[in-house]
Protein backbone atom coordinates (compact mmCIF):
# COMPACT_ATOMS: atom_id res chain seq x y z
CA UNK A 1 0.00 0.00 0.00
CA UNK A 2 1.34 3.26 -0.30
CA UNK A 3 0.64 5.95 2.44
CA UNK A 4 1.82 9.43 3.00
CA UNK A 5 4.90 9.14 4.67
CA UNK A 6 5.14 8.77 8.48
CA UNK A 7 1.42 7.53 8.74
CA UNK A 8 2.83 4.06 10.58
CA UNK A 9 6.12 6.18 11.99
CA UNK A 10 4.73 5.72 15.75
CA UNK A 11 4.35 2.02 15.27
CA UNK A 12 7.09 -0.44 16.87
CA UNK A 13 6.95 -2.68 13.51
CA UNK A 14 5.91 -0.65 10.80
CA UNK A 15 4.91 -3.68 8.30
CA UNK A 16 2.38 -5.38 11.01
CA UNK A 17 0.82 -1.27 11.36
CA UNK A 18 0.21 -1.76 7.77
CA UNK A 19 -1.13 -4.69 7.66
CA UNK A 20 -3.42 -3.70 10.91
CA UNK A 21 -4.52 -0.44 9.22
CA UNK A 22 -5.67 -2.62 5.80
CA UNK A 23 -7.69 -4.73 8.27
CA UNK A 24 -9.23 -1.87 9.49
CA UNK A 25 -10.22 -0.55 5.62
CA UNK A 26 -11.63 -4.31 5.33
CA UNK A 27 -13.77 -3.48 8.25
CA UNK A 28 -12.38 -6.59 9.62
CA UNK A 29 -12.47 -4.38 13.16
CA UNK A 30 -14.93 -6.20 16.33
CA UNK A 31 -15.44 -3.36 17.73
CA UNK A 32 -14.93 0.62 17.19
CA UNK A 33 -15.74 4.08 18.35
CA UNK A 34 -14.50 7.54 17.99
CA UNK A 35 -14.04 9.63 14.36
CA UNK A 36 -10.78 10.68 13.30
CA UNK A 37 -11.24 14.29 12.61
CA UNK A 38 -12.86 14.63 16.14
CA UNK A 39 -10.92 12.70 18.78
CA UNK A 40 -9.43 10.07 16.75
CA UNK A 41 -10.28 6.94 16.39
CA UNK A 42 -9.96 2.94 18.25
CA UNK A 43 -10.69 0.07 17.14
CA UNK A 44 -10.46 -3.39 18.42
CA UNK A 45 -8.91 -6.81 16.21
CA UNK A 46 -10.08 -9.84 18.23
CA UNK A 47 -7.80 -13.23 17.41
CA UNK A 48 -9.70 -15.55 19.77
CA UNK A 49 -7.28 -18.46 18.36
CA UNK A 50 -4.15 -16.68 18.21
CA UNK A 51 -1.88 -15.62 21.08
CA UNK A 52 -2.17 -11.62 20.72
CA UNK A 53 -4.73 -9.62 19.73
CA UNK A 54 -4.77 -5.82 18.38
CA UNK A 55 -6.11 -2.55 19.85
CA UNK A 56 -5.51 -0.02 16.72
CA UNK A 57 -5.72 3.50 16.96
CA UNK A 58 -5.69 6.73 14.37
CA UNK A 59 -5.40 10.10 15.35
CA UNK A 60 -6.70 13.11 14.27
CA UNK A 61 -3.49 14.27 12.22
CA UNK A 62 -3.64 10.49 10.64
CA UNK A 63 -1.03 8.58 12.42
CA UNK A 64 -1.95 5.09 12.65
CA UNK A 65 -0.90 2.70 16.01
CA UNK A 66 -1.35 -0.78 18.00
CA UNK A 67 -0.80 -2.03 20.85
CA UNK A 68 -0.57 -6.14 20.83
CA UNK A 69 -2.16 -7.38 23.59
CA UNK A 70 -2.79 -11.01 25.03
CA UNK A 71 -5.59 -12.76 23.43
CA UNK A 72 -7.52 -14.09 26.79
CA UNK A 73 -7.45 -10.42 28.03
CA UNK A 74 -7.80 -8.10 25.36
CA UNK A 75 -11.77 -7.88 25.78
CA UNK A 76 -11.63 -6.52 29.31
CA UNK A 77 -8.58 -4.20 28.66
CA UNK A 78 -10.91 -2.86 25.84
CA UNK A 79 -14.13 -2.47 27.98
CA UNK A 80 -12.30 -0.40 30.56
CA UNK A 81 -10.57 1.88 27.90
CA UNK A 82 -13.70 2.13 26.06
CA UNK A 83 -15.43 3.32 29.20
CA UNK A 84 -13.20 5.93 29.96
CA UNK A 85 -13.05 7.28 26.71
CA UNK A 86 -16.34 6.86 24.90
CA UNK A 87 -18.08 10.15 24.88
CA UNK A 88 -20.79 11.26 22.00
CA UNK A 89 -19.44 8.54 19.75
CA UNK A 90 -21.17 5.17 18.22
CA UNK A 91 -20.03 2.24 19.01
CA UNK A 92 -20.73 -0.98 17.01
Amino acid sequence: MNHPPGKFERCWDQRLGERLYECTLNDWCDEEFGEVDVAGWHGLILRPNRKMSYVVHEDTQGFFDYESISSNTIQAIWDTFRARIVGPWRTR
